[in-house]
C-alpha cells in the first residue's frame, strides 16, 4: 500500500456504520465539510461540487473484486471532511476503507445510503429502456389489432347487407350477375388480407410477450438481493501543513486512495492450446472470462485476477484433540454400521456385517455406491463441505467467528478421520488426497491498463501467451482403439499455476477439439492430447491361452501380442498400454504377470499408482517405416488362479474405476495435470 500509515487506514465498519443521507453527517471537528473540488465548503449532498476520483485499481476475485479510487484534492491544514459520491449499486458497505499520505491521516470513514426509485446500474437502465421500447411495440401491436378488428367487422356488416340484397333481387328477378360477383370478390380479398394481417399482428404480438417476459427475467437476476440504494462517502481526515511551509501556506494537495469491495463481478480461467504435426512446442495462451455487472465501468485500470478468498480469516484453524470411544456393534447408529460394512468391503463382496443386520437395514444400503466407491464419494463430500467452511468464514467478524469456524473444520476432520479408522488398510490407501483439484492462492497480475464496462456480455482478457517446450509422444491403447493419440508431456515452467479451465485445442491451425485443462501448480507436469494419429496404428491378439488344473484350483495362463504400426519416416516415442485382471478377493483369486518381451516403464509415478491397479505400460522407440512385417511387436504372458469349482466373472466398468485412476501424468493419457514434478 501506498503511503500506508496506521492512522490512514479506518475501515469503515469500526466507526458508526450506515446512516440515511438525510441525516446530518458532523466533522468531529467543527470546521465544515471540504468538498473533493476545491476551495470552498459546499453541502455534502450537492452534486455539483462532489468528485468521484478516478478507478485506479481492481483485484478481481472469483465472485467478488477489490475497487480502488484515487482522489486527487487540495485542503486546508487541520480537520476536514471529503465526500466521495457516484460509488457503485453493488458496492458492499462494511468493506469500505481509505488510505491517506504523510500528510494525511484518515480518522474515519462513513458510508451514506440514499434510497432511490429505480436503479442506476447502466446494465438494467438498458434493460428498462428495452422494456419500454417493447411496451410501445406492444401498444402500437394493440392499436393496430383493434383497427384489423373492426375493419373485419365492418366487412361482415357489409357480408350480411350483400346477402339480404341479392336475395331480394333474386324475389324480384333483377339480379346483376356482374356486379354480385365483384362485390363477393371485393369482400374475399379484403377479409383474406385482414385475416392475414390480424394472425400476423398476434403472432408479433406473441414474440414481444416473450421478449418482455425473457427481458424481465433478466433483470430480476441483475437487480436480485441489489439495494435499490445510491451510495457514497464521507472521509473525515487530518491534514497537516507541507514541510517548510510558513504561514502564509493554505492547502495542502494529496492523493487520498478510497477502497471497497463490490458484487455483481467473476472470473474463470479460458484456455487455447495450439501445436504443430512432429513438434515438441506447444504455444499456449491463457485468458479470463469476466462479467462485470459491479454497476460503474473500469477504464484504463491495473487489473489483477485472484482466486484467493477475500472473506477467509487470516489465522490458520487450530487443531483440537481427537478424542475416540469403543462401543458395543448393535449400540452403533446405521450410518456407522453401514460406513463400517462399506469400509471393510471395498468390492461389495463380503457383506459379512450386512449378514447380521436385519433385512430392513439391508434394503437401506444403497446397492450404487459399494465399497471404496461410497468412501471415496463421502470424503470427497466433506472435503467440499470442509473448503465451504474455511472460506465462508469472513475476517471482519472476531474471534468468536474464528471458534465458530475451527469447531466445524475439527468436527468435519473428526469425520473423514473416523473413515480412516474404520477403513480397511487397501481401501484406506486408496482414499488418500495424492492430488487436489486446487492449487495454492493464485494472482495473475495484468501488463499494462484494461477497460472493463459493467454490462452484460462477458469480456475476455489475456493472462499469459507464452511457449512450451514439451515431450511428444504417441499413446496407444489397442485394447481401446486401433489409433494412437498424439500427447505432449509439458512442464509448467511459469512461476504461476493454472486453474482448471475449458481449453479449445489447435494442431497445424485446424481445430482438434477440447478438453478440460486441469489445475496444474508451477513446476508440475501437464499432458495435452491433439487427438489421433492416422499414421500410428495398433492391434491386440490373444496368441495362446492354456489351463490346467493344481490340486482344487484352476489356473489360466494367456499370452497376448500388442502391435504398433509406424508409418512415418521418422522414429516416434510411444507409450503403450494394457492391462491384467485386478483380484478383489486375493484369498480367493491370484493373478501373476509373466514374462514379457520388452521391460515395462520404470517411470516411478507409474510404478506406485498405476502398477498395483493392473495397469501395464511400456515406453517405447518405434523405428520409422515399422509396419507390415517389420511392425514392432510386444509379448507378454500372465496367469490367473481359482478355485476350481469356481468361475470368473468381469463387472462392468463403473465411475468408481475412473476416480481410482485420477493420477494424471502417471497414466500419460491425455489426462493432465497430475502429481509428480
Amino acid at each position: 500500500m501506498r503511503g500506508f500509515r496506521l492512522a490512514g487506514y479506518l475501515p469503515a465498519f469500526l466507526f458508526v456504520g450506515l446512516i440515511a443521507s438525510t441525516t446530518s453527517a458532523q466533522s468531529p471537528s467543527t470546521s465544515e465539510p471540504t468538498s473533493v473540488a476545491g476551495s470552498h465548503s459546499p453541502s455534502a449532498d450537492s452534486d455539483d461540487n462532489a468528485a468521484t476520483g478516478e478507478i485506479a485499481e481492481v483485484t478481481l476475485y472469483r465472485d467478488s473484486a477489490l475497487v480502488t479510487r484515487e482522489i486527487q484534492i487540495k485542503l486546508d491544514k487541520g480537520s476536514r471532511e471529503v465526500v466521495v459520491q457516484g460509488l457503485p449499486e453493488q458496492l458492499i458497505p462494511n468493506s469500505v476503507f481509505a488510505e491517506g499520505t504523510e500528510a494525511i491521516a484518515i480518522r474515519a470513514v462513513r458510508v451514506i445510503q440514499d434510497p432511490i426509485d429505480g436503479s442506476v446500474r447502466k446494465e438494467v437502465q438498458q434493460l428498462d429502456a428495452e422494456l419500454a421500447s417493447l411496451s410501445n411495440d406492444l401498444k402500437d401491436l394493440v392499436h393496430v389489432q383493434q383497427l384489423t378488428q373492426g375493419h373485419l367487422s365492418e366487412l361482415g356488416q357489409l357480408f350480411t347487407f350483400t346477402h339480404k340484397t341479392v336475395q331480394d333481387d333474386l324475389n324480384r328477378g333483377v339480379l346483376d350477375a356482374d356486379t354480385l360477383k365483384s362485390m363477393w370478390s371485393l369482400v374475399h380479398d379484403q377479409r383474406e388480407e385482414l385475416s392475414d394481417r390480424l394472425h400476423s399482428v398476434e403472432r408479433k404480438r406473441e414474440e414481444i410477450n416473450e421478449k418482455i417476459q425473457q427481458t424481465n427475467r433478466e433483470r430480476a437476476k441483475l437487480t436480485a438481493g441489489s439495494p435499490k440504494t445510491r451510495y457514497s462517502a464521507r472521509i473525515f481526515v487530518d491534514v497537516a501543513p507541507p514541510e517548510n511551509a510558513d504561514a502564509t501556506d493554505a492547502q495542502t494537495s494529496t492523493t487520498i486512495r478510497l477502497s471497497y469491495s463490490v458484487q455483481g463481478c467473476q472470473w474463470s480461467p479460458q484456455y487455447s492450446i495450439k501445436g504443430e504435426v512432429d513438434s515438441d512446442q506447444v504455444a499456449l495462451r491463457y485468458g479470463a472470462i469476466i462479467q462485470q455487472l459491479s454497476g460503474e465501468d473500469w477504464n484504463g485500470v491495473q487489473l489483477t485476477l485472484s482466486t484467493a478468498s477475500p472473506s477467509v480469516s487470516a489465522s490458520g484453524p487450530t487443531l483440537t484433540p481427537l478424542r475416540v470411544a469403543a462401543i458395543p456393534l448393535h449400540q452403533a447408529s446405521e450410518e456407522v454400521r453401514e460406513l463400517l460394512e462399506r469400509a471393510n468391503d471395498p468390492f461389495g463382496n463380503d457383506l459379512s456385517i450386512q449378514s447380521n443386520m436385519s433385512q430392513a437395514n439391508q434394503q437401506a444400503i444403497p446397492s450404487q455406491s459399494a465399497g471404496g466407491a461410497y468412501l471415496q464419494n463421502k470424503l470427497q463430500s466433506l472435503r467440499s463441505k470442509q473448503r465451504q467452511v474455511e472460506y465462508s468464514a469472513p475476517g471482519t467478524k472476531g474471534r468468536a467467528a474464528e471458534q465458530k469456524r475451527d469447531v466445524a473444520l475439527n468436527r468435519i476432520a473428526g469425520e473423514m478421520q473416523e473413515i480412516e479408522l474404520r477403513a480397511s488398510s487397501t481401501t484406506a490407501r486408496g482414499l488418500a488426497a495424492d492430488a487436489e483439484d486446487e492449487v495454492a492462492s493464485q494472482t495473475y497480475p495484468l501488463e499494462g491498463v484494461v477497460s472493463l464496462q459493467s454490462r452484460r456480455e462477458q469480456q475476455l482478457v489475456e493472462i499469459v501467451d507464452t511457449q512450451f517446450d514439451g515431450k511428444l509422444y504417441h499413446t496407444a491403447t489397442p485394447l481401446l482403439s486401433s489409433f494412437a493419440y498424439r500427447e505432449v508431456e509439458l512442464k509448467n515452467h511459469l512461476k504461476i499455476g493454472l486453474l482448471s479451465g475449458p481449453a479449445s485445442i489447435y494442431l497445424d491451425d485446424r481445430f482438434v477439439g477440447t478438453m478440460t485443462l486441469p489445475t496444474t501448480a508451477s513446476g508440475q507436469r501437464l499432458t495435452i492430447g491433439f487427438g489421433a494419429d492416422g499414421q500410428v496404428r495398433t492391434r491386440r491378439e490373444l496368441v495362446s491361452k492354456e489351463e490346467s488344473v493344481q490340486g482344487g484350483n484352476k489356473r489360466l495362463r494367456s499370452t497376448y501380442k500388442l502391435v504398433v504400426n509406424n508409418f512415418k519416416d521418422r522414429e516416434i516415442r510411444v507409450r503403450v498400454l494394457d492391462r491384467i485382471p485386478l483380484s478383489g478377493q486375493s484369498q480367493q483369486t491370484s493373478v501373476e504377470l509373466g514374462d514379457t518381451s520388452a521391460p515395462l516403464s520404470d517411470d516411478a509415478l507409474y510404478l506406485r499408482m498405476l502398477r498395483p491397479l493392473g495397469i501395464l505400460r511400456w515406453d517405447l522407440e518405434v523405428p520409422e517405416s515399422s509396419h507390415g512385417s517389420k511392425a514392432f511387436e510386444i509379448v507378454y504372458t500372465y496367469s490367473v488362479e481359482f478355485d476350481r469349482s469356481h468361475v470368473l466373472s468381469v463387472p462392468p466398468a463403473t465411475d468408481k474405476d475412473l476416480a481410482e485412476l485420477n493420477t494424471g501424468d502417471a497414466f500419460g493419457g491425455g489426462m493432465g495435470g497430475g502429481l509428480g514434478q
